[in-house]
């Protein structure tokens, strides 16, 4: 995951649709190799009686990760293209182009310094997210190390064990 948020972060503006899809790929493949295998830490982690309780508080922290995650780094983006935008333009200028909706009538004079402003700002969101991942890395190797779990009943014995 990291891997592909770095590749995305070294993207060029001018880069083509198939560099861009192989380093959406490999993000993509890191980040569905990393979710499964945290669900299943938790459910390793927690006795049987709490499968469900602590799937589904995975689930749940996973979903407002992903909902802050998108609030923060849209915030970081529109903050550093509107940046980018001002050290181009006058202030009331870039404050016109930084809507979406304006963007198509940027002049063509105007237009390459707009996509340049573009992907600087892209390029913070991804190195942020970059550092963000490599961190949580790094924090994976302080996580205990918990044998599987092969059936049912072992985990049953185990909760047996612990209370008996």
């Amino acid at each position: 995951m990291t891997a592909g948020l770095l590749l995305l972060w070294r993207t060029p503006a001018d880069a083509g649709t198939g560099h861009i899809v192989l380093c959406a790929l490999v993000l993509g493949i890191g980040l569905g190799m990393v979710m499964q295998v945290l669900v299943l830490a938790v459910q390793n982690g927690v006795d049987h009686e709490h499968l469900g309780v602590a799937t589904s508080g995975a689930v749940l922290f996973r979903s407002i990760g992903g909902a802050v995650g998108v609030a923060l780094f849209g915030a970081i983006f529109a903050n550093a293209f509107y940046h980018q935008l001002t050290h181009m333009l006058p202030a009331a200028a870039a404050a016109t182009l930084a809507s979406p909706s304006t963007m198509r009538q940027v002049p063509a004079r105007l237009r390459a310094d707009t996509i340049d402003a573009f992907s600087s700002a892209l390029h913070l969101v991804f190195l942020i997210a970059a550092l963000i991942a490599a961190f949580a890395f790094v924090l994976s190797f302080f996580l205990p190390e918990l044998p599987l779990r092969r059936t049912v009943a072992a985990a049953h014995r185990r909760g047996d064990d612990q209370r008996g």
